[in-house]
């Protein structure tokens, strides 16, 4: 008989020595770091990015309302309402693992081949066995979020309290960096949402909210699959025995408007990305 319970345990080693181990323990934000703090210095780190590409956006567009200003006959600013706006960035990570085991072991016994002879003293040879076939599936799926909200008063935080003048913008420009720490295009965002007031058919009122979101999800799957044939057993039967995958997701919310508005469009905007966050993930 073929040692099954050797076989499992030698499985479970398998799964547990795969990345995540299988989905059984808590996901690290930044797996390929061993430093104790790195997920504080990373969730700190996308912060500060953030925060620079909303100070920069912000700071062009009171740059260029104040030169439009000057330039016009009336000096009306068309977005003075932005110096006395609030700003909200809400981040989200998501770190899941995901793992599944199918070991599948089939025992087949060879009988005695039979010889049959017919009436017109033909003969056929038939081999006879006998076979049966044990199957398993396990999987587990472990997920952290973690959230991180702020607010900022763009008067004070951005402007350091210049409302009639230029200010000094601050570049923040990190090249070679990717998802998160890349171009969030969070300027070229507020110049599109800014630009229409300066038309002479739009409203000459304050908005209400702008909402600008940055996705990132980034999908790792790995599979394991060694067989064995011998005279009365074969394993592994399943076409994958056991397999290990990360998803990782990176969530940017940036909205602008009054403060009386502010969380509810980050409200909205939640809920909108975790609509859209499982159906991208789809049924497991």
């Amino acid at each position: 008989m073929f040692p099954l319970r050797k076989f499992a345990l030698t499985l479970a080693a398998i799964c547990a020595a795969l990345p995540g181990g299988c989905g059984i323990y808590t996901p690290e934000i930044d797996p390929g770091n061993s430093d104790p703090n790195a997920t504080p210095f990373l969730i700190n780190k996308i912060l500060n990015h953030v925060e620079c590409e909303l100070r920069e956006a912000v700071q062009n567009a009171h740059d260029y309302d104040v030169d439009n200003a000057a330039m016009q006959r009336d000096h009306k600013r068309r977005i003075a309402w932005l110096d006395t706006s609030m700003a909200k960035v809400s981040l989200k990570l998501i770190a899941e693992e995901k793992g599944t085991l199918s070991p599948g072991v089939a025992i087949k016994q060879l009988l005695p081949t039979v010889v049959t002879t017919f009436s017109n003293k033909t003969t056929a040879t038939t081999n006879q066995s006998f076979s049966t076939t044990f199957g398993a599936l396990a999987s587990s799926d472990a997920t952290r979020t973690e959230n991180v909200d702020y607010t900022f008063d763009i008067k004070s935080a951005f402007l350091e309290n210049h409302t009639k003048t230029r200010v000094q913008v601050q570049s923040c420009k990190e090249p070679g960096s990717i998802l998160l720490m890349a171009d969030l295009k969070i300027n070229d965002w507020l110049k599109g949402v800014t630009f229409p007031f300066y038309l002479d058919q739009i409203v000459d009122a304050a908005p209400d909210t702008f909402t600008h979101e940055v996705d990132f999800v980034v999908m790792v799957n790995g599979s394991f699959t060694p067989s064995w044939t011998l005279v009365n057993v074969t394993a592994n039967t399943a076409a994958t025995l056991a397999m290990a995958g990360r998803n990782t997701t990176g969530d940017v919310i940036a909205s602008i408007g009054k403060a009386s508005g502010v969380q509810d469009a980050q409200n909205i905007a939640k809920l909108n990305s975790g609509f859209n966050s499982a159906v991208k993930s789809g049924p497991n």
